[in-house]
């Protein structure tokens, strides 16, 4: 069966901050995906204050994990992201 894995991010550490919605924006959405397709997400990775603008996110960050593991076959072709 297939999994979900979640990639959140946003820009600046004050956006991820108590009161701001950039965490709950992303992740809320997450419920309804796995229960429109019964997909569970069974990992969300997150990338707090680190712009992709000019692809820091998928040379340092997160993302950088995400695409090594993919690349790796941890993630298995037919997962979600």
């Amino acid at each position: 069966m297939p999994k979900a894995y979640a990639y959140v991010r946003w820009s600046t550490a004050s956006q991820g901050e108590e009161g701001r919605d950039s965490h709950d924006r992303q992740t809320t959405p997450l419920q309804a995906f796995t229960e429109a397709t019964g997909v569970p997400v069974v990992e969300t990775v997150i990338d707090k204050g680190i712009s992709a603008f000019r692809g820091a996110n998928a040379r340092i960050g997160q993302l950088k994990g995400l695409l090594d593991r993919i690349e790796s076959g941890e993630i298995e072709h037919g997962d979600y992201i």
